[in-house]
């Protein structure tokens, strides 16, 4: 969002290619053809608003032209770019974003079994639950980091919302902080052969991961 705003603030009017009405579409500049691209400050006062054509002759320029001119330019750059995204391309697909040396305890909670662990003040895992054992601390560590850099790969879509069985999950994967917050990600169906429908507990979007992922995040109390 803050690149494609850029681009529009350094657009400046160079290499005028034609004032001609008539010519627009040729340039694909034409209301309706094209892109149309409108920025808003408060109030929705308009700010800025262009339309964004065809490639020019070197395939690395762009032509444009401003709503309510007739004169259109040749941009130098590839403008399309910072703009034609799908809506799931412009939102955010973060769903943790924390520092994983703040974690003092790690549960993972399966319909068969559930895994406690805890850090002492060395640094060290400790298996709680459902045995007592010294934890392997590269395999704890290496869920935690994919925790606490959690992204997305897509979003449930409104019609799928009743069928992401997060009211019965899979799997909770939770990381408390030292500070007493814990980040919880909740795990329901699995979306075709290869994802599962996902939710962070603090937000209310539901989430689309890929099963590899979901798999890292769950492993067994032999791999820990």
């Amino acid at each position: 969002i803050k690149e494609a705003i850029e681009k529009v603030k350094g657009i400046k009017k160079l290499n005028l290619v034609s004032r001609k009405k008539d010519k627009q579409a040729l340039f694909e500049v034409k209301e309706g053809m094209g892109m149309e691209v409108m920025l808003f400050g408060p109030d929705d006062k308009e700010i800025a608003h262009l339309f964004i054509g065809k490639s020019g002759p070197d395939l690395f320029s762009t032509y444009i032209r401003k709503a309510g001119s007739d004169e259109t330019f040749l941009y130098d750059g590839y403008l399309k770019g910072s703009f034609d995204y799908s809506v799931n391309n412009w939102r955010d697909k973060t769903i943790f974003d924390f520092d994983v040396n703040q974690v003092d305890e790690l549960k993972i909670a399966k319909k068969k079994e559930t895994i406690v662990l805890s850090k002492d003040t060395e640094g060290n895992w400790h298996i709680e639950q459902p045995i007592s054992s010294l934890g392997e601390k590269s395999e704890v560590e290496k869920v935690l980091r994919t925790l606490s850099q959690l992204k997305a790969t897509g979003f449930a879509s409104e019609d799928e919302l009743k069928e992401t069985g997060l009211e019965n999950p899979e799997y909770q994967i939770s990381a408390t902080l030292k500070d007493g917050r814990k980040k919880t990600l909740i795990v329901g169906n699995k979306k075709g052969e290869h994802q599962y429908y996902v939710k962070n507990d603090e937000k209310k979007y539901v989430y689309i991961l890929y099963q590899s992922t979901v798999k890292d995040l769950t492993p067994s109390i032999k791999d820990l």
